[in-house]
């Protein structure tokens, strides 16, 4: 999955890809900590477009973590990366 930049000057902090049906369908591209955090929360709002999607997290080409978001709990996100 490459992902080509334009018009940005720094490289993405992390890159959150949305699973559909166990596919992936969806990237947000992230440039903090923080936004993988506030990314990756939408997950659990009821109502957010991203409820109840799981997904997984790649940094530095490198995934990090799955989530199953019927089985995760929400306090271990803040301790992702």
């Amino acid at each position: 999955m490459a992902t080509e930049m334009i018009g940005f000057d720094s490289q993405p902090f992390a890159i959150v890809v949305w699973l559909k049906d166990g596919e992936e369908k969806y990237k947000t591209i992230c440039y903090s900590k923080d936004e993988v955090y506030e990314t990756t929360r939408r997950s659990r709002i009821e109502g957010d477009f991203y409820f109840g999607k799981d997904y997984f997290i790649i940094q530095d080409f490198v995934m990090l973590k799955t989530c199953n978001t019927k089985k995760a709990p929400p306090w271990q996100e803040r301790n992702v990366i």
